[in-house]
């Protein structure tokens, strides 16, 4: 059984930098190295100005290769999400939810943003057996232009003459969803139909809602860590989200924490190997 997890934070933006989003991928991996994975050699972080999307590609594609059953592979990014108009169709709303590198670029989105495409692409390999698990504080909708008293959105809002691109017809002949411009966009389908019986994704929003990025630290990645330690280190999917939802609400996020992926492996204890 082998153990490997990549831990991604980037406050470092140049047009909308966070704060506390090192902090979070500094914890997970506090976290997992409590779990038992060791830091030098089965954990690798990436903070602020090393989080391009090369190095985050390159490190997801460390993570999966020769994984094998049995295996416990965790991704944890913290940092700004977007959308970008779909080129190839596969999206029924006709936009690509993305992962926002710190080199991301507005005028190259296609080149400089990661995919929910891209990531199904580099996870797909993953076998049966194994535990993919990806932790997400970020988000892919909420608006920027009001004051959020708990913190900085950790959504990248596009520049107006993107924000027109993005509502350019379908190849389907339909406007993209205006629920887009309301926040109520689609779920993200990070993990997409092959990875559901693989993969489990603990997200820190609703697709309507903002992902914060706290006071001191991501409400959603504290919550994650405070509960794991807080049951020993042992507890299952289906329960922890349960309770981190309680706990960020509780503190006056009003972001409700998700759990998609692998249903029969919600009952499993997280970030550890799948029985059987």
């Amino acid at each position: 059984m082998a153990r490997r997890a990549v831990c991604v934070g980037i406050n470092a933006y140049p047009t909308a930098p966070l704060r506390n989003c090192v902090a979070d991928a500094m914890l997970m991996r506090r976290l997992l190295v409590e779990m038992g994975f060791d830091r030098n050699d089965e954990i690798r972080a990436l903070f602020d100005g090393d989080g391009t999307r090369n190095n985050i590609l390159t490190l997801l594609a460390w993570l999966v290769e020769g994984a094998q059953p049995g295996d416990v592979l965790v991704f944890t990014y913290s940092g700004h999400g977007t959308r970008i108009r779909d080129l190839n169709g596969d999206e029924p709303d006709g936009l690509d939810e993305a992962l926002v590198p710190v080199d991301f670029d507005w005028n190259r989105r296609y080149e400089t943003a990661i995919t929910d495409d891209q990531l199904r692409a580099v996870f797909c390999g993953v076998p049966k057996g194994a535990n993919l698990t990806i932790v997400l504080d970020s988000c892919h909708s909420g608006s920027m232009l009001r004051s959020l008293p708990q913190g900085r959105s950790k959504y990248l809002s596009p520049p107006t003459e993107v924000s027109s691109d993005l509502m350019a017809p379908t190849t389907k002949g339909s406007l993209l969803s205006w629920r887009w411009l309301l926040g109520q966009p689609p779920a993200l389908r990070l993990l997409g139909r092959g990875l559901k019986r693989r993969g489990i994704l603990l997200s820190a929003c609703k697709a309507n809602e903002v992902a914060y990025d706290g006071v001191d630290q991501g409400p959603h990645t504290e919550a994650v860590v405070f509960i794991m330690r807080s049951a020993g280190l042992r507890l299952s999917y289906k329960r922890l989200i349960k309770l981190v939802r309680r706990r960020v609400l509780g503190k006056g996020y009003g972001q409700h924490a998700r759990l998609q992926g692998n249903r029969a492996a919600r009952k499993y204890n997280a970030f550890m190997p799948f029985p059987g």
